[in-house]
């Protein structure tokens, strides 16, 4: 009998040939994860389409879809509008995420960490930029900045979803101001004693890199 309710409670629509899952998150903080109906959405789509899936939200228009796998989410173009980008279902929390605004400390850390390594292999000048010590500490120390307060997630004006980067005030703009000129001058500071951390993360992405290569061939 509950099963029935919650499968009536399944609200769907069609925009673009997709079928979505109409879900207003009242609240950023919803564990969507133990949410009943988005359960009971998910174990369905999984059942269509596999376990390997990836469970996507669009804010603004308050439709969740679901992708096969990750090659089919970069190929496939917005389903719905081009004002925000999809949210995800964090492995940790449950709660809904953006890559531009972070739901706990863990997802924070790793997504960040991924962001990190993935513009060092696409961008050739960064990846030149690490054969400095202190730059490279700067880019690392960043990352873990990013992740522990830059993008957390923060209401901004109407948006729920956004981050503490997007605050627009003069208090946030001074600290931001004060933190990177800090960061300058430790990097400066501590750049013998971070040199063997930078020997070590060189030759992790040395052997990544030529292990990426390898593949390839």
């Amino acid at each position: 009998m509950e099963n029935k309710l919650i499968e009536d409670e399944l609200n769907y629509e069609e925009i673009n040939n997709a079928k979505g899952l109409k879900y207003k998150l009242i609240c950023p903080d919803t564990k969507v994860s133990e949410d009943p109906i988005i359960k009971k959405w998910l174990n369905g789509e999984k059942l269509s389409k596999g376990d390997n899936g990836i469970a996507c939200y669009c804010k603004k228009c308050n439709l969740f879809f679901y992708f096969k796998n990750e090659n089919e989410l970069k190929i496939t173009k917005k389903i719905c509008c081009d004002s925000f980008r999809y949210g995800f279902i964090c492995n940790y929390c449950g709660k809904i995420f953006f890559t531009s605004s972070f739901c706990c400390l863990k997802n924070a850390i790793k997504v960040s960490y991924e962001f990190t390594i993935e513009d060092i292999y696409n961008n050739s000048i960064i990846l030149y930029l690490m054969l400095f010590p202190s730059i490279s500490y700067i880019i690392f120390f960043s990352t873990f900045y990013e992740a522990l307060f830059y993008g957390r997630r923060a209401k901004v004006e109407n948006d729920e979803f956004s981050a503490y980067k997007n605050k627009n005030t003069k208090l946030f703009q001074f600290g931001m101001i004060i933190s990177c000129l800090s960061l300058l001058l430790f990097s400066l500071i501590y750049i013998f004693s971070f040199l063997v951390l930078y020997l070590v993360i060189i030759i992790i992405l040395i052997k990544i890199k030529l292990s990426k290569d390898y593949k390839k061939q």
